[in-house]
């Protein structure tokens, strides 16, 4: 996840980081990088947006490299039984 987010750019990552990391308040992390709260709602909107995109496709990937075979549990109910 902080690879995700250090990924995205200067102009979203700042406020993600300032309102849900650090739980300053909207109008204040405006005001500290100069911009109307309006365009900072803007921004954490898209970056949320951008954030889940990117994290579903990530566990999608994830899932993807990891998940088992097809034939997975048949391989190994056939394996386990006992003969006779």
């Amino acid at each position: 996840i902080a690879r995700i987010v250090a990924s995205l750019p200067e102009t979203t990552r700042v406020p993600l980081i300032l309102c849900y990391l650090h739980d300053v308040p909207t109008a204040t992390a405006a005001r500290f990088l100069g911009i109307e709260a309006g365009t900072l709602r803007k921004r954490l909107h898209d970056g949320k947006k951008k954030l889940q995109r990117a994290v579903i496709a990530f566990a999608e990937r994830t899932y993807q490299e990891n998940r088992l075979p097809r034939d997975f549990s048949r391989k190994c109910i056939c394996r386990c039984r006992k003969p006779g």
